[in-house]
């Protein structure tokens, strides 16, 4: 209830204090400014915002906890799933190698380092390729490659038509879902030099070396219905293919077919891989060396419309092209491309 002022009671307050303004408006006026509204100031509402205000830091507290929580135990799921994969790879490993060194203690352990260290460095090389190539007709005739990687577009055609890897797939593009089919080719390649006739400035100079790229022995290694998954199966390709030239290499080592200087790099010169321990022993070794399994080269080229290899500085033209080649061990090396394969009418 507002506060009520009795004219004596001002008059008091007046005389007590003379400076002061006690007239009947002012008092009015302060009265006014000091009444209680239940809206405002009853204990009760106050109460109640101040538990709602509670409520909402509570509620915050507790969402910003379950983020935290979900993602501790997403990072532990994918912690988890790794290892299982690092485990599996090192399975992978000595079954594909001797499977004797799982007699030697801690095998497991003394695998998995340079194991994760070789799959690390296969997932680095792949992550540098270039995006897959588109690979259709209207493509074939704008890229600067595909006419240099194939003669023809009936022959790059007829790859594609008959490869078994990619006929299930081919079939199902032409469904409106999937328009295109990812796949991981690969070719080798052949440098040629010969003698002909080249444009330096306004002159034409016989008999001059030139160099001829050509293309050949063309094969589907992988495909999938995304990118990211024919990279995956590229990650895979190249460790198996790892493992098979270092089963290969072993093998060699053990019927002594290598070098001396091959040997004598060798963690004993390699000598008594019969031991399981001693062949773990040089297994570790280079898989610790993975440039040495495997490597992925790429080099850039001015090619003309045959396939010469143009001087970048000569000024003759030439379309500049990317090859990435791809080298396991001592073994042959190899041009791989990933390819966006369009649906093939007819």
């Amino acid at each position: 209830m507002p506060i009520v002022v009795t004219e004596a009671a001002r008059v008091k307050r007046a005389e007590q204090n003379p400076g002061t303004d006690y007239s009947a408006a002012n008092m009015k006026t302060k009265d006014a400014s000091n009444t209680l509204t239940p809206s405002e100031h009853h204990p009760a509402n106050r109460r109640v915002s101040e538990a709602s205000a509670l409520r909402r830091l509570f509620q915050e507290q507790w969402q910003q906890l379950r983020n935290r929580m979900r993602q501790h135990e997403a990072l532990r799921r994918q912690e988890r799933q790794a290892s299982q994969e690092l485990s599996t790879a090192v399975e992978l490993m000595v079954t594909g190698t001797d499977g004797r060194m799982r007699a030697v203690s801690r095998y497991q352990k003394r695998l998995r380092h340079s194991t994760r260290c070789l799959l690390n460095y296969i997932n680095e090389s792949i992550h540098h390729l270039p995006p897959a190539t588109v690979a259709n007709r209207q493509a074939y005739y704008r890229d600067p490659f595909l006419p240099h990687l194939f003669g023809n577009y009936q022959e790059m055609e007829q790859l594609f038509r008959e490869s078994q890897l990619l006929q299930p797939l081919l079939s199902a593009s032409h469904s409106p879902n999937q328009q295109a089919v990812y796949a991981l080719l690969a070719c080798s390649e052949q440098k040629k030099t010969h003698f002909g006739c080249e444009m330096y400035g306004e002159m034409v100079v016989r008999d001059a070396i030139q160099t001829t790229l050509t293309f050949s022995n063309h094969h589907i290694l992988a495909v999938a219905r995304s990118e990211i998954d024919v990279r995956r199966k590229l990650k895979t390709w190249l460790f198996e293919h790892v493992v098979a030239y270092l089963h290969d290499y072993m093998t060699r080592l053990h019927h002594d077919r290598l070098t001396p200087s091959e040997r004598s790099e060798l963690p004993g010169r390699g000598e008594g891989i019969d031991d399981p321990r001693r062949y773990l022993e040089v297994l570790e070794w280079m898989l610790s060396l993975p440039l040495e399994l495997l490597q992925i080269h790429s080099e850039r080229l001015n090619l003309d419309r045959i396939g010469v290899i143009q001087d970048s500085g000569s000024g003759t033209g030439g379309e500049p092209v990317r090859l990435d080649e791809l080298t396991i061990g001592d073994r042959p090396s190899r041009v791989i491309c990933l390819l966006r394969i369009e649906t093939i009418a007819g």
